[in-house]
């Protein structure tokens, strides 16, 4: 007795049913890659403003400069090094560290995607024993008081065109809501300048502004100092990180925060029985990482470094990591 021959099904026999099937796999497909990539998305954007400053030392902010007073801002490394004031100044008249104040100004083109997006400009390390008085296409926006910080911009700025930035630092605080203070000239804030240049930064729903690494060796932990700024009421997920000098992770933190409108101040603690002291020749540091998840949004916040110690004084001794501390003079 024959046996009938088994029906065999190829794909190649039917182009239209092939390719049936395989928009039928991307359309499931979809729906997945979707999901993966909102999870992920980051509502922060950057733009480093590096080279391309003009500057000029002056006393008061209402002293505008000539043109031919301004010269170019130098990018220093390292940066506690000096401006050369034949660089900035075509016509010096005196010392740098006898001015009061110094212009700094420059175009920048902000990106078209920015516009209905909070926009800051932002002093990623503190300022030099000076104050910062931002304007934005002529207008004063704000200032950034010493040691830094960050100032709101959104309504000066025009997304898709060229701005013009101009930041007056001053070291007497005039033109800034502190008001005009004492000043000792001879620590040469002006001439120094900034110890960082400015950066514009976008930014669209809650995003992490500060974050501070507070260790404590007598307490066995290690507080985080998270600020968020939100633009609206919501729930989100706080998640931190602590990474060895090997790039191990060592510590991790997950919390869940309610925000509210404005700047959210949160100090969660991380306990920390055994961990690797920073001391005198052994600069032990980790790396913290913060990320802040709200709905499909991830701000993932700059990785920073921290060595993990304490000082203290017990009696007429200074104590630290838990060890007297003897000092020579």
């Amino acid at each position: 007795r024959k046996s009938k021959p088994m029906k065999t099904t190829h794909t190649l026999q039917c182009p239209f049913r092939a390719k049936l099937q395989y928009f039928t796999f991307i359309r499931l497909l979809v729906p997945f890659f979707l999901i993966a990539t909102s999870a992920v998305a980051s509502p922060r954007e950057s733009l480093e403003m590096t080279n391309g400053w003009k500057a000029a030392y002056c006393e008061r902010i209402d002293e505008q400069p000539s043109a031919d007073a301004w010269g170019d801002y130098p990018r220093r490394d390292p940066w506690w090094q000096s401006v050369d004031f034949a660089t900035v100044s075509s016509k010096p008249s005196k010392k740098p560290e006898d001015y009061n104040g110094m212009w700094l100004k420059r175009e920048q083109v902000v990106p078209a995607a920015w516009a209905g997006r909070r926009i800051r400009i932002e002093l990623p390390v503190p300022i030099r024993r000076c104050d910062g008085v931002v304007f934005v296409n002529g207008r004063k926006a704000g200032d950034i008081l010493r040691p830094g910080g960050a100032l709101d911009i959104t309504a000066f700025v025009r997304c898709g065109e060229t701005n013009a930035i101009a930041l007056f630092l001053t070291q007497d605080g005039s033109g800034t809501q502190r008001g005009v203070t004492k000043v000792n000239r001879w620590d040469g804030g002006i001439s120094r300048g900034l110890m960082a240049f400015p950066r514009l930064l976008a930014t669209d729903g809650a995003f992490v502004s500060d974050v501070f690494a507070d260790p404590s060796v007598q307490k066995h932990e290690l507080t985080l100092e998270v600020e968020v700024d939100a633009d609206r009421e919501a729930e989100a997920r706080l998640e931190a990180r602590i990474l060895d000098p090997d790039g191990g992770t060592v510590k991790t933190l997950t919390r869940p925060v309610t925000l509210k409108p404005g700047i959210n101040r949160f100090k969660p603690q991380i306990p920390w029985s055994d961990p690797h002291f920073w001391d005198f020749g052994d600069g032990y540091l980790y790396t913290c990482e913060v990320n802040l998840t709200t709905g499909n949004s991830k701000d993932v916040y700059p990785a920073f470094r921290f060595g993990f110690r304490e000082l203290w004084r017990e009696g007429k001794n200074l104590v630290m990591n838990g060890r007297p501390l003897h000092m020579r003079t």
